[in-house]
């Protein structure tokens, strides 16, 4: 005969590549099951009650849910030893017969408790096994988060194991030190649009006033968002002022324009001093 295609090493080597955990659950998962038969029988041969052979079927589902990989085994297992608690509840007949007492409910707490469990442990071993890959304190920050909600995230967890200011005296300083780099760059700069160091700098600026923000307690995201709708509101006051003298923003100075602002900026204040 001419020589396999695949060998046995390179299909075994290819099995443990799709099923990592096979192999040493499913061994384990047989001995459980074996060692919980053997022990059943011995307890039948002893005329011993069929409610201690459930609960040692079950406890032993529950065991090799919590030490296997999770789901795939501990529902096997549970299926697997219902047909061994048949076994051994109809012995030497081995014979499904449901009219037994316990058998149909042995067979759903033990599909329950193998599902609940299995679950169960598997969401903790994955949870632990994100901690594994974890290498940094800065780990575990969603990449999908808006830009200032994950500057703040990432200050956080920096400032866990201590590399922070003990208050907001820092940041304000902080803030003024990024605030001079700017204007230096932006003296510096010829096109400011196509400037690297421009955009550096004023990254810093706005990490700085993040990290300001979290010192103050206060959610730089809520706090840009509730400023962006106060100007927004004040914006369409100045164009409602405009429209009232029948003139257009475009056809006005910038003078002109902000007369209108500072009123309704004195108006609002005026009504919450009233309030």
């Amino acid at each position: 005969m001419g020589r396999p295609l695949v060998g046995r090493s390179e299909i075994s080597r290819r099995m443990k590549k799709i099923f990592p955990f096979c192999w040493p659950d499913l061994w384990l998962s047989l001995g459980i099951l074996l060692g919980a038969t053997i022990t059943c029988i011995i307890l039948r041969t002893a005329d011993s009650h069929g409610e201690f052979v459930s609960m040692i079927f079950v406890m032993a589902v529950l065991l090799i849910s919590r030490l296997t990989t999770g789901y795939l085994f501990g529902t096997a297992a549970a299926l697997i030893g219902v047909i061994f608690v048949n076994y051994v509840f109809t012995y030497p007949y081995f014979a499904f017969n449901f009219t037994i007492s316990g058998y149909p409910l042995t067979f759903i707490v033990m599909l329950l408790v193998s599902i609940m469990t299995s679950t169960m442990t598997t969401q903790i071993k994955q949870q632990e096994h994100k901690k594994e890959l974890r290498h940094s304190a800065l780990d575990g920050v969603p990449s999908t988060l808006p830009a200032l909600l994950k500057a703040q995230r990432t200050q956080e967890k920096a400032s866990r194991v201590g590399f922070d200011w003990k208050d907001a005296k820092g940041p304000l300083e902080k803030i003024k030190e990024e605030i001079r780099e700017l204007e230096e760059a932006v003296s510096e700069s010829s096109d400011t649009s196509l400037d690297p160091h421009v955009k550096e700098e004023l990254g810093d600026l706005i990490f700085a006033v993040t990290n300001l923000a979290r010192h103050l307690k206060a959610d730089a995201e809520s706090a840009l968002e509730n400023t962006t709708k106060k100007f927004s509101r004040r914006f369409r006051a100045v164009e409602a002022g405009a429209k009232a003298q029948g003139r257009n923003l475009k056809d006005m100075t910038l003078e002109e324009m902000d007369a209108l602002w500072d009123a309704e900026k004195a108006a609002e204040a005026a009504i919450s001093q009233s309030v």
